[in-house]
């Protein structure tokens, strides 16, 4: 980390979690008590009580019956928001605004408080809510029954069965429970916050991975307040069996750092940090319940399987968190692992932590877990993690852990490492510092995420204030990028083929993929890999010095298949309860359906990787040795502009010299399509970003420059004259002018809908035009671009009055016209312009 960490402030916390958890002091009698919210899943949550199986190779089937389940779960929006605007809710986003109420509560804010729309929320998660799920099975299901039912009059009786146990919402219905993009964004208008509304996935890493999201916009000073929440409530029986395949769940329970664990069992949960700059909290007279020093993202690399822990990158996370504060091993009085139950994880994680903590002059360091209680929650995990420390801390304590009868053979041999609490211990507090400990979370795709914490302490802190003053800031370039390379990789369009058909292709010999896997990867990962191939065919990386933030609606296309391929007993039940046919004709139209779930491979250890959002940039990172922060952003339809304005500000915090910035999409779900997320066909579009500093020192090197804002920011500046129909904003142009610095030219293009963010692209002429259809006051807008052929082309470009005719090239080079429809199109806009020529491959499978 090349410049210092500006102590954040945690100002409120709160939690949902199993165990009867369902705020701060009945987590903290849960931990205390043992009380455990492990329990019979099957029993709770399960449609078909057939899918648990003691053979573990029993074809879509699992031997886990087990999760950590909420008791009794309800919301309590108190005067937030009405129980009607609730019930639209899913279960995930119930999760994440009961969590932010409790902690918005703890800091003092209620309900009209102006500073609310001061806070940024920012959620992790991984597969969305178990809606989304239920939805795309029917979906599916209906299609299969499509082609096994070709007569729209004979089906109608299976379809009206199919209506009643597996419905799927409305087309033109308000899809808000559904769509995988629409977690954040609806908890924050129901709470007021600002546009800023995200979701983060680095699989189980996210609940700590927000927290170091949520720094980059606190440095920069972009929020006072962000809302960090890790959210998890997809307990459907798609993921558990897919992930019995790789083997890592317990038959029987949850012990993590025992030596005889056998497995994680899977949980569901929420907690949320609500944090500010510290200065800013002690200045402002708020209470700090705790400290965050330093946190840290990185990445495994090239390694082994996708899924398997990695000490590189564990260790990486650790100790750029504890760079943070400019901290040694000594510093640290606990670390809270994120220790699962698996042999593999737990292993890789202890040898990862003995390395961090061996040479201690002062003892062993505590370990922690609280897993045997909660289960894994995935991406609450983390968070879940981070609040227990902030308890422990309030009560000056070590907790115990529970469910360990013999410790891990690491620990008992390492009595001078290690330290593992069984039963409640005081936390001694050192004359010169306060309390202080390392907070883990490791996920699938090499993802790991670690936070350095520690007990609020008034002068000790007022002093650390004052220190940190004078420190070095980010350059305030943060939001703006310069794209130095793109790649760019093409499928078909939309209207070909349907969820049933897996029809892209990819060389799986250059990646050395097996090719029995292929059809268990999702095409968007496919396709992310082929354009990132193309991308850095004639550029090299810095493997510890690169990163990736990919933006692009969740929801991947092979989850349909695979959940149909699981689910499909509850399809059969439903299609056999159809009245008024004879009960021959079921049975044929049964097999039919049958037979096309057949076409579709068994489930095996690759289908979990390869259905999971964040492992799009998961295999980015593996295939092609990326170290730095990795992950999967998704805002909606701003998810590309919402990627290059975080890469920035990574860049500008000069804990990255590059980052992959860009999105790749590759759904036929009618949920994407109603959404209006599905605009732009299958395709990757990657671009190889730098920062704004780097761009000034190699001008010739440069492309075009991007800078994005939110909409908010953009009409507070007047870039607006229409802020009712405000989208994003190609706000100014500019390009390297020698040793004179930038010239600028500015220009806006709006577009009809609102999608949070603006964009400002420099380095291309731009002219516009504005439609508006008369009646709805929405607008249209044509985008007309000058692709420059070189550096010098564009500054002649830039020397010219603005384009009044795309039909015409009028001297000024090339132009070609864009309706901006929506925001996902502008990856493609920028990519187009920016002077790719050349023929575009499709990777269709004839």
């Amino acid at each position: 980390m090349s410049m210092s960490y500006s102590s954040l402030a945690v100002i409120g916390f709160g939690c949902d979690l199993p165990g009867g958890s369902n705020g701060a002091e009945s987590y903290w009698d849960t931990i205390i008590q043992g009380r455990s919210g492990i329990k019979s899943a099957r029993d709770q949550r399960w449609n078909y009580s057939g899918y648990l199986d003691a053979d573990r190779t029993a074809p879509e089937r699992t031997y886990c019956g087990l999760g950590g389940l909420l008791d009794d779960f309800t919301v309590r929006p108190g005067r937030w928001c009405s129980y009607a605007a609730v019930e639209k809710l899913n279960r995930t986003q119930m999760l994440i605004l009961d969590t932010a109420i409790q902690a918005l509560g703890m800091a003092g804010m209620v309900p009209g408080d102006s500073r609310l729309k001061e806070i940024s929320l920012i959620v992790g998660n991984m597969l969305a809510d178990e809606a989304y799920d239920h939805e795309v099975l029917g979906e599916i299901a209906r299609l299969a029954l499509q082609e096994a039912v070709p007569d729209p009059e004979e089906r109608r009786p299976y379809e009206a069965s199919l209506d009643h146990s597996l419905p799927v919402v409305d087309a033109n219905a308000d899809s808000v429970g559904v769509v995988p993009s629409a977690l954040a964004h609806p908890v924050a208008t129901l709470l007021g916050l600002q546009d800023r509304a995200l979701v983060v996935d680095g699989a189980c890493a996210s609940g700590l991975l927000v927290v170091d999201a949520a720094a980059r916009y606190l440095h920069d000073r972009t929020s006072p307040f962000v809302l960090a929440v890790g959210a998890m409530a997809n307990m459907a029986i798609t993921g558990n069996v897919s992930f019995s395949k790789i083997g890592g769940l317990s038959e029987t329970d949850s012990t993590p750092l025992d030596e005889n664990a056998s497995g994680l069992v899977p949980g569901e949960g929420a907690g949320a940090v609500l944090l500010c700059p510290l200065a800013y909290a002690l200045e402002h007279g708020m209470t700090v319940y705790g400290v965050i020093r330093g946190s840290a993202t990185r990445t495994d690399g090239r390694g082994r399987a996708i899924y398997a822990p990695n000490m590189r990158g564990q260790v990486s996370a650790m100790r750029q968190a504890m760079e943070g504060g400019n901290f040694v091993a000594d510093d640290i009085d606990h670390i809270e692992t994120h220790a699962t139950g698996t042999k593999a994880g737990d292993t890789e994680e202890l040898l990862s932590v003995k390395e961090i903590a061996s040479g201690r002059c002062s003892g062993p360091v505590s370990l922690g877990s609280v897993k045997s209680l909660t289960g894994h929650g995935f991406p609450a995990a983390g968070i879940a993690n981070l609040v227990k420390v902030l308890l422990c801390m309030q009560h000056e304590c070590f907790a115990p852990v529970h469910g360990v009868k013999t410790p891990h053979k690491l620990i008992r041999e390492n009595p001078d490492i290690f330290a593992l609490h069984r039963e409640s211990a005081t936390w001694p507090v050192s004359d010169s510092r306060p309390r202080r400990a390392l907070v883990n979370a490791f996920g699938f795709g090499g993802v790991n995420s670690s936070v350095c914490v520690e007990q609020f302490d008034k002068q000790y802190h007022a002093n650390l204030v004052r220190a940190e003053s004078d420190a070095v800031r980010p350059s305030g370039n943060g939001r703006a990028v310069a794209i130095v390379a793109t790649g760019r990789c093409q499928a078909t369009a939309m209207d070909n083929g349907t969820l049933l058909d897996d029809d892209i292709d990819f060389d799986w010999r250059y990646f050395k993929v097996p090719p029995v896997l292929v059809p268990h990867m999702d095409g968007a990962q496919r396709l992310a890999l082929e354009a990132t191939r193309r991308l850095l065919a004639e550029r090299q990386i810095d493997p510890d010095r690169c990163g990736i933030v990919l933006g692009q609606p969740a929801g991947l296309e092979v989850l349909a298949r695979r959940s149909f391929k699981i689910r499909l007993p509850e399809v059969v039940s439903a299609l056999r309860s159809t009245q008024s046919v004879d009960s021959r004709d079921i049975e044929t139209v049964v097999s039919g359906v049958e037979k096309i779930a057949s076409s579709i491979p068994a489930t095996v250890e690759a289908s979990l990787p390869g259905y999971m959002d964040n492992i799009v940039a998961g295999r980015l990172a593996n295939v092609f040795d990326v170290r730095g922060p990795s992950m999967v952003l998704d805002a909606g339809e701003a998810s590309f502009a919402a990627s290059v304005d975080l890469a920035a500000r990574y860049l500008d915090a000069g804990e990255c010299d590059q980052m992959i910035v860009g999105s790749a999409f590759a759904s036929r779900s009618r949920v994407h399509r109603a959404a209006g997320l599905a605009s732009q066909g299958r395709n990757a579009s990657v671009m190889l970003v730098r920062s704004l500093e780097w761009a000034r020192k190699h001008p010739e090197e440069v492309l075009a420059v991007v800078e994005v804002k939110t909409v908010s920011e953009v009409e507070h500046d007047g870039g607006f004259s229409n802020s009712a129909n405000a989208g994003w904003v190609l706000e100014t142009m500019a390009t390297p002018q020698n040793d004179s610095g930038w010239s600028e030219q500015a220009t806006v293009a709006q577009s009809g809908r609102k999608f949070g963010y603006s964009v400002g692209v420099y380095g291309t002429v731009l002219s516009y035009d504005e439609k508006s259809d008369g009646e709805s006051a929405s607008m249209s807008t044509s985008l007309h671009l000058a692709a420059a052929d070189s550096p010098e082309e564009g500054l002649r470009l830039l020397s010219r009055p603005a384009v009044a005719n795309a039909d015409k090239e009028n001297g000024c080079g090339r132009f070609r016209m864009a309706v901006l429809d929506s925001d996902m199109e502008l990856a493609e806009v920028i990519w187009r312009f920016l002077g790719q020529r050349g023929r575009e491959e499709e990777l269709v499978r004839k």
